[in-house]
């Protein structure tokens, strides 16, 4: 299944199993990855939309996605992660440098 673009998410898996805050080498690859999470199922998406240029109503769908871009942004500065296996949020917190999953009311 891809996740980002052409990325997959055991490519998702691989990286995070190798992606440690102390070392620097692997976020460049990381970034990469949110960087083509964002563009592609956001800002490209709104593009696309926005060249309709139809005006029946486009322009809800494109701010619809924007509003899901900047809780999809929230939920990455709060480290909120949803797992859909169980319908529930959880907050990851960084401790000694290692995610840690807490429930999130």
């Amino acid at each position: 299944m891809r996740v980002a673009g052409t990325l997959t998410v055991n490519d998702w898996k691989e990286l995070t199993y190798i992606l440690k805050p102390e070392k620097n080498e692997n976020w460049g690859n990381a970034f990469h990855f949110f960087e083509e999470r964002i563009r592609t199922r956001y800002l490209e998406p709104i593009q696309a939309i926005l060249e309709i240029e139809k005006y029946n109503g486009e322009g809800f769908a494109a701010i619809n996605l924007q509003c899901s871009l900047i809780e999809t942004i929230e939920s990455f500065i709060n480290g909120w992660v949803y797992n859909s296996s169980n319908n529930k949020w959880y907050d990851k917190k960084i401790e000694n440098g290692y995610a840690q999953m807490g429930g999130k009311d």
